[in-house]
């Protein structure tokens, strides 16, 4: 079995992604704004491939911002264990109301590389895992009156994980992100599970 190495051109060693994200589960009133909701992530890759460059792993850390815009607001139970979504009333006119949660994330995927063509490049696949430490989250609301922000909403996981993708081909391709985990703590709150369609820049 051939051994992996690590190879002295890496590919894919900056990897920057923009793309929309979204939940499932969303309970039943609350409606979420596909085109409004945007995910950022950077990542810094290392890798080990045979000598081949076909086969080998990916490995990495980076940073990832999940911004969902939804018609709902956060708020506590009325014991005040768990966070609720109450829908805004149609009445009230706003320009923005989203979640937006920061993670430092790390990652391992398998890569699978096709031979090089005439120009040098490659049709690329990778599938992996990634496992996500939250940094900050926050709310923010905008409407004629002003600008809201609140930092630190309650009962978030402070973790995340679950399973990624990406098909290319050169420096450009298309992917996504599953996650495994709801946003919220079990029984604390909404089972809203977060993913991902992204494109990325690779370098």
């Amino acid at each position: 079995m051939p051994s992996l190495k690590k190879v002295s051109s890496m590919q894919d060693n900056l990897i920057l992604g923009i793309g929309l994200t979204n939940w499932l589960s969303v309970p039943a009133q609350v409606e979420t704004e596909t085109f409004m909701s945007r995910e950022f992530s950077v990542i810094m890759m290392g890798e080990r491939m045979t000598s081949s460059g076909i086969i080998g792993l990916g490995f990495g850390i980076g940073f990832n911002s999940q911004n969902v815009a939804h018609d709902a607001s956060l708020t506590k139970s009325s014991d005040g264990q768990k966070t609720v979504m109450t829908k805004i009333p149609k009445e009230i006119d706003y320009s923005i109301n989203k979640l937006s949660l920061n993670f430092i994330d790390a990652q391992l995927e398998l890569r699978l590389h096709s031979k090089p063509n005439k120009k040098q490049k490659r049709f690329k696949l990778s599938a992996g895992m990634k496992a996500g430490l939250l940094l900050q989250s926050h709310t923010k609301y905008k409407d004629d009156s002003g600008t809201y922000k609140v930092a630190g909403v309650s009962n978030i996981n402070k973790y995340q994980y679950g399973i990624t993708s990406r098909l290319g081909y050169a420096n450009w391709a298309i992917g996504g992100y599953y996650s495994l985990v709801g946003i919220f703590k079990d029984d604390k709150g909404p089972e809203l599970v977060p993913y991902s369609v992204c494109l990325y820049l690779t370098l």
